[in-house]
């Protein structure tokens, strides 16, 4: 069920947890649009300026807690930047964001696992590192040598193997 909780900082204006954002005295839903970098955002008023913001922000900060002040950036897990549902949000640090919004776009990583692959902390199998990284919110290759080596993964601290 979609939920709607007030915008900090803009006065009449609501975002929903299906990455939505209306107008209140109207309930005009506002349209969304991409900036050069892909990032989606909405315009909206303050003391008669438009300001832009990004989709992504306004629903993690409406609805995901962050009690890490370097985790400041949202990320969509499905790397699709336009699917601002709040479970396809995360919050990590720029740098990350930066890497990890890089896997879905330069498919920098070459030597993804096909095989089925395990998170041994909770038992979870996915198809490959590739869903595995999406579950989480992981750089793959981090999981590749977490797989090869036993290294853990940061920031969850998780380790994984072949299933």
């Amino acid at each position: 069920m979609e939920e709607w909780r007030p915008i900090q900082g803009f006065l009449g204006y609501s975002v929903s947890s299906f990455g939505r954002v209306r107008r209140d005295s109207t309930g005009r839903i506002i349209s969304v649009k991409v900036n050069q970098y892909g990032t989606p955002h909405v315009g909206l008023m303050l003391k008669g300026i438009q300001r832009r913001r990004s989709l992504a922000k306004l629903v993690a900060k409406a609805f995901i807690p962050n009690s890490n002040e370097f985790f400041d950036t949202p990320i969509n897990l499905d790397g699709d930047r336009l699917n601002c549902v709040v479970e396809n949000i995360m919050w990590r640090p720029r740098w990350f964001a930066i890497k990890y919004n890089r896997q879905f776009t330069q498919k920098q990583w070459p030597l993804p696992i096909g095989a089925p692959v395990r998170a041994i902390e909770t038992g979870e199998v996915f198809p490959g590192s590739f869903e595995a990284a999406c579950r989480y919110g992981l750089l793959e290759r981090d999981i590749w040598e977490s797989v090869q080596n036993g290294k853990v993964v940061w920031p969850s601290y998780m380790t994984f193997e072949l299933a």
